[in-house]
């Protein structure tokens, strides 16, 4: 992704703001529109917000970004739109609110109103990044801009051989109406798994830190723990 000059990118649905700080870490010259609706979410953020050496290059929007993204989206998009969002529709929701309200849509038209809005703040030559479930919701793809085109689809397992858990996707917004799939190359898909048959942490899930957790480059170290049985 160009870098020579100021990227404007969203995290819709930020949470405490760890995908934020990743890319304001990776992308230097980016500014980064962090929207969030949950209060003590929000609450956190702030705080965490006082301490990066960053933080002038994210601004917390606070309140229902389906209303707010219209106000603060820059002309002709975002260069870069992420979104980790509560994706879990047919499972039963936490009986905590707040885990519920992260994890849990309430409807399948709630997840396609989500995607939509997501896909159609990108500009052209822009990418959109989502995670979701392993299994797409019906309509999934429907609700996408005809023109957006996908370019690379991770597969997560938590251990080898058991079942696909969760999915990375990546798309992009040519520039021109006219491009076509074979102008942007063939899907790049891929497979990554957390922890290895005994438990311990897998080489994807090192690599995938190692440039934010340098300890990593130590084989005595072990990444912090991931529970691959949790909802998000």
């Amino acid at each position: 992704m160009e870098s020579r000059r100021v990227l404007r990118i969203a995290d819709l649905g930020a949470g405490t703001g760890i995908l934020g700080a990743l890319l304001a870490d990776r992308f230097l010259k980016a500014q980064i529109d962090l929207f969030e609706w949950h209060s003590a979410a929000c609450a956190d953020l702030r705080e965490s917000l006082d301490q990066w050496p960053f933080s002038e290059r994210l601004d917390l929007i606070e309140g229902d970004w389906f209303e707010q993204l219209p106000m603060y989206r820059p002309k002709g998009g975002y260069d870069l739109v992420v979104t980790n969002p509560p994706f879990w529709v047919d499972q039963r929701p936490s009986i905590r609110s707040d885990r519920a309200q992260a994890r849990h849509m309430d409807s399948e038209a709630d997840w396609i109103r989500w995607l939509r809005s997501a896909a159609e703040a990108v500009a052209p030559g822009g990418r959109l990044c989502w995670v979701a479930s392993a299994e797409p919701i019906a309509g999934e793809i429907d609700a996408l801009p005809t023109e957006l085109r996908l370019l690379r689809r991770v597969w997560i397992r938590a251990k080898p051989q058991k079942p696909r858990i969760r999915r990375l996707e990546e798309w992009i917004r040519p520039r021109s109406v006219v491009s076509s799939d074979t102008d942007l190359g063939p899907v790049v898909e891929q497979e990554w798994t957390l922890y290895e048959a005994n438990g311990t942490p897998g080489n994807d899930y090192k690599k995938l830190l190692r440039d934010f957790l340098p300890s990593l480059s130590s084989q005595e170290s072990e990444p912090p723990p991931i529970n691959p049985n949790c909802s998000k």
